[in-house]
Parts: C-alpha cells; structure tokens; sequence
C-alpha cells in the first residue's frame, strides 16, 4: 500500500462517542486486512496535538484516519493535508495547539518529523452519544470508506474527496 517509506496510519478518537472512533476503527480495520505486510506500523489513539507528534517522529510518513463534521453526507472521505487545517482552531489554553501548529513547532525545533503527511476526515453524524458503537448510517458505509482510503493509498483516486 506505500512506496517504500515508513509509515504510521494513525486512527484518531474517542472509542465511547459513537462516530467519534472511525479513525480508530478504521485503521483497526486496515491492520487487520494487511497486518504490517504492507510496510504500514498502526496506532490508534484519543489524542491530540503534540501527542500526534509523538507518535509521528521518526516516519517518514504519516497518515492520519479522523472524524470530521463539514456538512456532507455522512460517510464521505476527504482527503486533506496540515495546509487544508490551517484555518482550525483547537487552543484552548497555552498548553493545546491545534495539529498543524504542533507540526509546524516540532519541524522547526527538530528534523525526524515527516514532510509527507495525509489526513483523512470522515464526514460523520454523531460524535455526542456515549456508545461503542458507530450510527447506523455510518456503520452501513465503513465498508466502502475503508475500501475508499485503500484506494487513495494505492493511488487509484488522487480527488481530494469523494
């Protein structure tokens, strides 16, 4: 699935607020379809910021699997880079930043942080209701948003959503 560079596919959220965990269920998901053989290392996680550096420092890519409210249909992938993050805003107080400014702090302090990093968001419904499990509209299309980023991973769509 990559082009010889070591990579991290990061699943991103919090596994008891419904849709909030697709990041981490798919990448669950991919892991358990390819296992490492195809030159990915997997870690999911409910973190931010410069936790995500953490985990990132020392690939030489990175992609990051994360939920998203944008107003699309639910079940929609987009695939972003940091520069489509720009405008979000997550400082809460001088201890939290925002991911694109986490990276950007970290490339200028050290050079183990990849250049290459890929996000995709996941259009959801619900992210407010403790469950375990996903909405229904989105468990009825994990498939295809899993087939939908090995697809993007392998180069068969270069869109920047579907």
């Amino acid at each position: 699935m990559n082009e010889n560079k070591k990579t991290l596919m990061l699943g991103l959220g919090n596994p008891i607020l419904t849709d909030d965990a697709i990041g981490i269920k798919v990448v669950e998901e991919l892991e358990r379809r390819f296992g490492t053989d195809n030159g990915y290392d997997y870690c999911t996680g409910s973190f931010g910021g410069f936790h995500i550096v953490d985990e990132i420092r020392g690939y030489d890519r990175a992609v990051i699997v994360d939920s998203i409210i944008r107003g699309g249909e639910v079940g929609t992938v987009y695939k972003l880079t940091l520069h489509d993050l720009d405008g979000t805003v997550r400082l809460a107080s001088p201890h939290r930043v925002n991911l694109p400014g986490a990276i950007a702090l970290a490339k200028k302090i050290e050079d183990n942080i990849p250049d290459d990093i890929t996000i995709y968001a996941i259009e959801v419904d619900e992210l407010t209701v403790f469950s375990t499990r996903l909405s229904p509209k989105l468990q009825d299309c994990f498939p295809e948003i899993v087939n939908k980023i090995i697809d993007y991973e392998m180069g068969g769509n270069n869109d920047r959503s579907e």
